[in-house]
């Protein structure tokens, strides 16, 4: 049987979701991150919204970082490093508290079908989700 040293290639696209899983799934406090005043419930946002074939998932921390995952292999990371990226993602998060009581605690992460939006609050409790209309 013949071995290679050579690493195995992942699929970008496989790549992309599996950082959406690992945003949605990961406890507040592998961050670092506890409640606050600031950010009592919520820690993060994910929305996934479907831009025709392919669902944009647009992260947003309390933490001020910020990402932009596809179920294609276009990804962009690492807006933490820019100050209106950082103040943006914040007050996403900021807006989202107001919102806890609105969305149903899950534990199933599917995108939303065409048409719609769905939003995950990643909160110290565990996750909820909102489902909208695109349109809207």
């Amino acid at each position: 049987m013949s071995q290679t040293n050579t690493p195995q290639v992942k699929d970008p696209a496989g790549v992309m979701r599996e950082l959406r899983i690992k945003m949605i799934t990961t406890n507040p406090a592998e961050f670092s991150n506890v409640q606050t005043n600031e950010f009592p419930k919520v820690f993060g946002v994910v929305m996934d919204w479907p831009i025709g074939e392919p669902t944009a998932t647009v992260v947003a921390l309390g933490t001020g970082d910020a990402s932009i995952y596809t179920t294609g292999t276009f990804g962009v990371f690492g807006g933490i490093g820019h100050e209106s990226v950082r103040n943006a993602a914040r007050n996403c998060v900021k807006a989202a508290q107001k919102y806890f009581a609105d969305a149903v605690p899950t534990k199933e992460y599917p995108y939303p079908k065409l048409g719609q939006i769905r939003i995950y609050l990643v909160c110290y409790d565990g996750v909820r989700a909102i489902n909208a209309d695109a349109a809207s």
